[in-house]
C-alpha cells in the first residue's frame, strides 16, 4: 500500500497506540486505494517499486496522491463522507486520469 496506517492514523490524530479503529481504517485504505485506481484507470505504484511489463498504466504515487487518499478516509471515517469524491480531490488525481480526445 502506498499509504499505511500509521500515516492515516497521524492524519485523522488518533495515537498510534490506540488499536480499537485499527481494523476498519486499514479496510477503508485498501478501499479508497482500489476506488482512485479504478477512478484513474491506472496502477498506483511506491517510489523504487519495479514496474511490471504488462501493459497497464502504472504511476508513482507522489505527495498528492497519497493526501487525496488520506482525505477519502478520513471522510469515510468520520462518517462524513458520501462516498463521491469531493471536488478538491478530483483536481488532486486529475492528471492521472485518461483523458479521451475527440
Amino acid at each position: 500500500m502506498i499509504v499505511d496506517l500509521i500515516d492515516v492514523k497521524n492524519f485523522l490524530q488518533i495515537e498510534t497506540d490506540i488499536t480499537e479503529h485499527d481494523s476498519v481504517i486499514s479496510a477503508l485504505i485498501e478501499s479508497v486505494h482500489r476506488r482512485i485506481e479504478r477512478e484513474c484507470n491506472c496502477i498506483f505504484i511506491t517510489k523504487g517499486e519495479v514496474i511490471p511489463t504488462d501493459n497497464k498504466r502504472y504511476f508513482v504515487a507522489e505527495a498528492d496522491v497519497k493526501l487525496a487518499i488520506k482525505i477519502l478516509v478520513c471522510n469515510l471515517f468520520e462518517g462524513r463522507g458520501s462516498g463521491e469524491i469531493p471536488s478538491h480531490v478530483e483536481v488532486m488525481l486529475h492528471p492521472f486520469k485518461e483523458h479521451a480526445i475527440g
